[in-house]
């Protein structure tokens, strides 16, 4: 289910770090998932 930009602004808020890269994700951070030619980062995001 897609979230509004209002819903993710608000987690944003609460998290202490972002993230792109699942090795990197630490508690309390936002991890956004890219996809790219070289990368499936969706492919990490339940690990994240």
């Amino acid at each position: 289910m897609p979230h509004t930009i209002e819903f993710l602004y608000q987690k944003y808020l609460e998290c202490h770090h972002v993230s792109t890269d699942s090795r990197a994700a630490q508690e309390q951070s936002l991890f956004f998932a890219l996809n790219g030619p070289n990368f499936k980062g969706a492919a990490f995001a339940t690990a994240a």
